[in-house]
């Protein structure tokens, strides 16, 4: 199964930055510069508004509250960000699984040279 997994994992890891990049192409294409950066959501501008508030002031007061919202915001991955670390966390298991497996059928692969083991799990 993990042999499997590490020749299947170029498509693995293909796949989900293709669902990413189809999930938000409407905004790449319009926005490209909002493509990472983070924004206030129509809900929350008019829910942060304050009763006949004039523009302006409103403005000056988002602006104001960007730093302190950045710095909430940065403790939480981006998409991307959590995408690639499931497909690292995906591939490193398939190896563990191959390494849990040739330690099963023959202790001695694992007793022996480094780059032995290195030969096994990439043949």
């Amino acid at each position: 199964m993990g042999i499997v997994m590490l020749i299947l994992s170029p498509c693995l890891m293909i796949f989900p930055l293709v669902y990413l990049f189809l999930r938000h192409a409407e905004e790449f294409y319009n926005h490209p510069s909002t493509a990472s950066s983070r924004r206030w959501s129509n809900l929350s501008l008019w829910i942060l508004r304050e009763y006949n508030e004039v523009e302006h002031f409103f403005k000056h007061r988002m602006n104001n509250s960007t730093v302190y919202s950045l710095d909430y915001f940065k403790q939480f991955p981006t998409p991307l960000v959590s995408i690639v670390a499931k497909f690292i966390s995906f591939v490193s298991g398939g190896l563990a699984g191959i390494l849990l497996i040739l330690g099963f059928l023959g202790e001695s692969i694992l007793e022996g040279h480094v780059s032995c083991l290195l030969l096994h799990v990439c043949f």
